[in-house]
């Protein structure tokens, strides 16, 4: 397996970028119904978030009956994949479907508490706390939306959630853009707007919650065009990865200034311009530090830009993850989009240990 690994910005005119190692995913989570929306660490299973917890795959859908226009609904769940299982994979190079396991959900029927419920946008996880965030559309003919912050707990191989803790108001009228991703920090839930653009949103700021939902001051976020589809779970010294997405059809409704981080970095190769399509990650700090953590700021460090496909993937979960190849360390982030333009799951390798060989090259199956 040879592994594309980034270069340093400096000595090079683009931004480093890396081609995916694609991983098949297997069973009802890699049906494009299940719009897989968030990705995050419990211990040593990863957990993968449906938009609609109640989702029915096409194939079971027809076998009820139902009409294709009219989605079928089974017991709400989410899905895990042992770490052994993905890093098994990873090492062997084989393109060997993963069957995810189904966790069972317990709690209130959305559906019916919130108007205009549009299903579930992010995940965290501290120990067994599980924090969501819900996306909902309270009238279909106007532009607002609303954000949900809903807490639960992974007990006895299930996810109970309770009532939402907190209503989240967006800081702009854009359709379909809400809180995208969040992560726990110490006893604290941050929830990360997507479009933090300078044309859209004047003042981005992280909303801070207390883990029973009692709101705390936001914390300022930097402008970033496009949008933010999730965050990683922030690590030791107060960093974590953010994924930056940008389709052209949503040029009208983002409004996209000067990409600043493009013009610093360089672009994707063959990628310019408003009309051109954005799949990056964006490494973030905490600042002051981790311990004292009042605002979001970009490290000064260049993005890394993923190779991109002929149509451009709606990356919408990243988590971390470390693994041994023959003996030196492959670090990258896993990555998981919804629906557009199919269910896709897929590794991005970042660095390798001190030390490794490092080469450029294939890391497609």
């Amino acid at each position: 397996m040879v592994l594309a690994l980034p270069v340093s910005a400096h000595c090079a005119e683009a931004a480093p970028q890396v081609r995916l190692r694609h991983l098949d995913l297997a069973g009802p989570a890699a049906s494009p119904q299940s719009q897989l929306s968030g990705l995050a660490w419990h211990g040593d299973e990863l957990l993968l978030l449906p938009q609609f917890l109640d989702f029915m795959p096409r194939p079971q859908e027809e076998a009820a009956g139902e009409k294709s226009d009219t989605p079928g609904r089974t017991s709400p769940r989410i899905f895990a994949i042992d770490r052994a299982q993905i890093v098994e994979v990873l090492q062997s190079g084989t393109p060997t479907p993963i069957m995810p396991r189904e966790i069972p959900v317990d709690g209130p029927d959305f559906r019916k508490r919130i108007p205009g419920y549009e299903g579930f946008e992010a995940i965290a996880v501290q120990g067994d706390s599980v924090f969501l965030l819900i996306e909902s559309r309270p009238v279909r003919s106007k532009p607002e939306m609303r954000g949900f912050l809903v807490s639960g707990e992974l007990t006895n191989g299930r996810l109970v959630l309770n009532d939402p803790v907190a209503e989240l108001t967006p800081p702009a009228e854009l359709a379909n853009m809400c809180y995208e991703s969040a992560f726990i920090l110490g006893d604290t839930v941050w929830a990360l707007y997507e479009a933090n653009g300078a044309n859209v949103n004047p003042a981005p700021t992280a909303l801070r919650f207390a883990l029973d939902g009692t709101p705390l001051d936001p914390a300022p976020f930097p402008h970033v065009e496009y949008r933010i589809t999730d965050v990683t779970a922030v690590d030791k010294d107060g960093g974590f990865w953010a994924v930056n997405f940008y389709w052209p059809g949503e040029r009208k409704l983002l409004k996209p200034a000067e990409d600043e981080i493009g013009a610093r970095w360089g672009s994707p190769a063959g990628s310019t311009g408003d009309h051109a399509g954005v799949e990056r990650l964006l490494r973030c700090q905490l600042t002051p530090s981790a311990e004292k953590a009042a605002a979001i700021a970009l490290a000064d460090e260049p993005p890394v830009n993923l190779e991109p496909s002929l149509l451009p993937s709606n990356w919408e979960g990243a988590a971390e993850i470390a693994f041994d190849l023959n003996g030196h360390t492959v670090h990258g982030l896993l990555l998981v989009t919804d629906t557009y333009p199919v269910t896709r799951f897929a590794f991005a390798p970042l660095d390798q240990e001190q030390g490794g060989e490092v080469r450029t090259g294939d890391v497609s199956q």
